[in-house]
Parts: structure tokens; C-alpha cells; sequence
């Protein structure tokens, strides 16, 4: 055998080598992201009654705090999107890198609901929902705070029975539902 054929196959079989390491090394990196994904997530529903009049027929300041609510939360906005009812109802929902949020409102009752879920556990709901109320003034809300997963549970957060809060000097009645 020549010694350029020996080079060759050398070099042939140091190649396949190397190809197999990048191979292995992708398959691990492939591996590490799947795993730090876990299936999980948090699902805030909420309903907000006898909210400011004046702050829900304000179409464009409740645009304004739902984008708050989801930077206080720690989503990231990607999109957003509303529609306005005659009679300033609005429908407007706020599409995430972790998931999505929305509210559709009630002017003519003075009410609203609100959603936002989030996948994993970065994000806080508890978050989204202090700016939200802060904007709305509910007088009463009732809410339940989800973790999705392989299951549906309520998280820790509705578990509590009626509570009074005071956020920013107004006055709240949480009632557990």
C-alpha cells in the first residue's frame, strides 16, 4: 500500500471520527433543550365586576395596560390584536412567546373577563393581574389560577377563601369561587 493511500484512508477515517463526535455532541445539545422545556404551564382566569366606567369604555388605555400587565408578568408581546363592539364592548387578545392573554369587556355592565396563560413557570400571573385590577378597579373579582400540565390543577394562588385586598389605597373583596 502507498503511503498517499494510507494518508487517505487515515484521513477518511478520521473524518468519519470527527463526524460521529458532531453527531453525538448535536444529539446531546437536541436532548439538554428538550429537556429544560418542561410541559407545564399557569392559566389565569379571572372575571372583573363593577370595574371605572370610564376606564372600560377607554378602548386604547386598556390596550395600553394589558401591554403593561404582560411586562410586569415577564411575557414577552409578540402580536396584538382588538376588536371594538358598538358600545366600546372590546374583544382584544395579546399574543406571547410563552402563550397568550386576552380580555373581552362589558362596558354596559361594568365588567370583563380576563385570561392569560402562560407555558412553564417564569411568568407571573399575579403580576398581570395587579396591573389589570390597578387599571379597572373591579369592585369585586372572581378568578381561579390554574397549572396545566398533565393534569388540570388550581395553583396556590386560588386557594384561598375571600380575601380583602388593598392595592394603591382601593379597596378589594376577592371572592374564591
Amino acid at each position: 500500500m502507498s503511503e498517499r493511500s494510507v494518508r487517505t484512508q487515515t484521513s477518511g477515517i478520521a473524518k468519519k471520527e470527527l463526524m460521529e463526535e458532531m453527531v453525538i455532541e448535536q444529539a446531546a445539545a437536541v436532548k439538554l433543550e428538550e429537556e429544560s422545556y418542561e410541559f407545564t404551564g399557569r392559566h389565569l382566569v379571572a372575571n372583573y365586576f363593577e370595574c371605572d366606567h370610564e376606564a372600560m369604555i377607554q378602548t386604547a388605555g386598556i390596550i395600553d395596560a394589558m401591554k403593561r400587565a404582560v411586562m410586569a408578568s415577564g411575557a414577552t408581546l409578540l402580536e396584538a390584536s382588538q376588536y371594538i363592539f358598538p358600545g366600546d364592548g372590546m374583544t382584544a387578545a395579546m399574543l406571547l412567546s410563552e402563550s397568550h392573554a386576552s380580555i373581552h369587556t362589558y362596558p354596559e355592565h361594568n365588567s370583563c373577563f380576563i385570561d392569560l396563560f402562560t407555558c412553564g413557570h417564569t411568568c407571573s400571573a399575579e403580576k398581570f393581574d395587579e396591573v389589570m385590577r390597578q387599571h379597572l378597579r373591579p369592585a369585586r373579582v372572581s378568578y381561579k389560577l390554574l397549572r396545566r400540565h398533565q393534569h388540570i390543577e388550581e395553583d396556590s394562588f386560588t386557594q384561598a377563601n375571600d380575601i380583602d385586598l388593598n392595592l394603591s389605597g382601593l379597596s378589594y373583596k376577592i371572592v374564591a369561587q
